[in-house]
């Protein structure tokens, strides 16, 4: 019995690309679950008939820049993961993400309820872009799952650029300001994460000692104007700094982990303002690319080692890694070696990653399940 699939259309009419994706899924039958991932054009019109078409199955989804999968990638594509077997889902919304989730905590604590244990157990979540949210939806997620050693694994919905409209939607209802969640329970055997990180440490560490970290915005490094500070460190005149500063993004050091921040904009009182929130007295190292190649052989050495034969994948990516990746002309190439590692996989490409309740950017989380 086919356990899952990947259904993928590039047709730009939107009836014929849910035409094309419905068929591949009906030919297996009925799903439990679909994750899809499409352009915000299409997605209402998408997420409405998946819901009408597939009444008894869970059905989440979230804008994106791009859509990479085992069937292919596309800036315009619609893709869907359709799960027939091996699986118990839950899902749920929170709402007011951009002030107040935590309102709604018990939405995740409903959800929980449905599962007799926890073992194989994760959260998949997409939230939009709104309101700089992402640390206010984390912060829900580990009231309620960090005390159940329950992982959070997710996405904040992507666009065609950093201004463009994002949406996420759960059994057939579009948002614009909520977060949407769905625990899948793996009765397959196990389930693997894993963040990757394509960028070293340099030898600058620094730290951050004048910061509003609720409009993410760095006003000093080492008690210095922060545009001073990276310029000092990247050894270059001030002015240079826009043409660099996104080669060179900040990871966040907690404990033995690094979280990645990117520079959104340069402000002209010489702070910066970022994608991801940064606290007072954090401290951070200033980075730089990695060899590629030999980082995504980790990931999938790493994968390979802990499920030698993934059922199915599930890949989210920031929207600054698929544009780099584009830069540099390998985008092919990641989904080449994906097609090889990761099983069945859909990913999307969004504006910033959750893993372990932090929210980061230019990095990517993947989830591999047995």
């Amino acid at each position: 019995m086919i356990r899952n699939i990947v259904a993928y259309s590039n047709e730009q009419d939107q009836n014929k690309a849910f035409m094309e994706v419905k068929e591949k899924i009906d030919s297996f039958g009925a799903p439990k679950l679909i994750i899809f991932f499409s352009p915000a054009k299409g997605f209402v019109f998408f997420s409405k008939n998946f819901r009408q078409t597939y009444k008894k199955a869970t059905c989440i989804g979230s804008t994106t820049y791009v859509s990479f999968s085992s069937a292919g990638n596309s800036n315009t594509a619609l893709e869907a993961l359709a799960i027939y077997d091996g699986i118990e889902v839950s899902s749920g919304t929170l709402f007011e993400i951009d002030h107040y989730p935590m309102h709604y905590a018990n939405s995740i604590e409903n959800a929980l309820s449905k599962f007799k244990d926890f073992k194989d157990l994760i959260c998949i979540q997409f939230s939009t872009a709104y309101g700089m949210c992402e640390e206010l939806v984390q912060d829900t997620f580990r009231y309620v799952l960090e005390r159940r050693k329950i992982q959070v694994v997710g996405g904040t919905a992507g666009g065609e650029n950093a201004d463009a409209r994002n949406y996420v939607s759960l059994d057939g209802e579009v948002y614009n300001n909520a977060s949407v969640f769905v625990f899948i329970k793996n009765l397959g055997g196990k389930i693997v994460t894993y963040k990757e990180n394509i960028f070293r440490p340099t030898k600058h560490y620094c730290m951050a000692t004048d910061v509003d970290c609720d409009e993410r915005r760095v006003y000093a490094i080492d008690d210095m104007p922060a545009t001073d500070a990276i310029a000092m460190m990247l050894n270059i005149p001030p002015d240079m700094l826009p043409d660099v500063i996104h080669d060179h993004p900040f990871g966040r050091i907690t404990g033995k982990d690094i979280y990645i921040t990117d520079v959104d904009k340069i402000m002209p009182d010489k702070s910066i303002t970022c994608f991801a929130r940064v606290y007072n007295r954090t401290k951070m190292v200033m980075l730089e690319l990695d060899d590629i190649d030999r980082v995504w052989k980790e990931t999938a050495d790493y994968i390979k080692k802990e499920i030698p034969n993934p059922s199915f994948s599930i890949v989210i990516q920031c929207y600054v890694k698929s544009k780099r990746t584009e830069k540099l002309g390998v985008e092919n190439s990641f989904c080449e070696k994906a097609n090889k590692e990761y099983g069945n996989y859909i990913g999307m490409s969004g504006f910033g990653e959750q893993i372990n309740f932090e929210h980061f950017n230019d990095t990517s989380v993947i989830v591999s399940f047995e």
